[in-house]
C-alpha cells in the first residue's frame, strides 16, 4: 500500500502579506456592500427626483417599436408626446401601501415620476401611432414616414 505525501507549500512573506491584504479588501467591500443594502435602503426612503424609463427599440420595414416595462403603472398615469423625429414618455408609478409590521431589507423598485425622451432614427407619422400596456409592458408602434 502506498501513501501519498502532500508537502505544504511555502509562501514567501511578501506573498502572504499580499494574500492577507486581498482578503481584508474583500471583507471591507462586503461590509460596505452590506451597509448599503441593509442600512441605506431599510432606514431611508428610496426616492429619486425623476426616474428614467428603460426602453427597447426595434424596427421592421414599416414600423418602429418601443417597449418598456411599466409594471404597476396605470394607463391614465402615462403621457406620450409624439413628434415626427422624437417621442417623449412620462408618467407616475404609485407607491404600494406598506404593511406596518414589515420593513425593507433591500429596495430597488422606483416609485414616483419617470420620463424618457427618444430621438428617433427615422421620421415617423405621429397620427398613425398606437400604444397599449400588455402584461406590464408599454408597447408603442410608430409608422415610418
Amino acid at each position: 500500500m502506498s501513501k501519498k505525501i502532500i508537502k505544504p507549500t511555502t509562501k514567501t512573506l511578501k506573498e502572504k502579506k499580499h494574500l492577507k491584504e486581498q482578503e481584508e479588501e474583500q471583507n471591507s467591500e462586503t461590509v460596505n456592500l452590506n451597509k448599503i443594502l441593509i442600512n441605506d435602503f431599510s432606514e431611508n426612503e428610496y426616492t429619486i427626483e425623476k426616474g428614467e424609463l428603460s426602453v427597447d427599440i426595434l424596427e421592421d420595414d414599416k414600423n418602429i417599436f418601443i417597449e418598456s416595462p411599466v409594471a404597476g403603472v396605470s394607463v391614465k398615469d402615462i403621457n406620450i408626446n409624439i413628434e415626427p423625429e422624437k417621442i417623449m414618455i412620462d408618467g407616475f408609478r404609485k407607491k404600494i401601501t406598506e404593511e406596518k409590521t414589515k420593513k425593507y431589507i433591500h429596495r430597488e423598485c422606483f416609485y414616483g415620476n419617470f420620463s424618457r425622451s427618444i430621438i428617433l432614427p427615422i421620421e415617423i407619422i405621429p397620427e398613425k401611432t398606437s400604444a397599449k400596456i400588455e402584461n406590464g409592458i408599454l408597447k408603442i408602434v410608430l409608422l415610418k414616414k
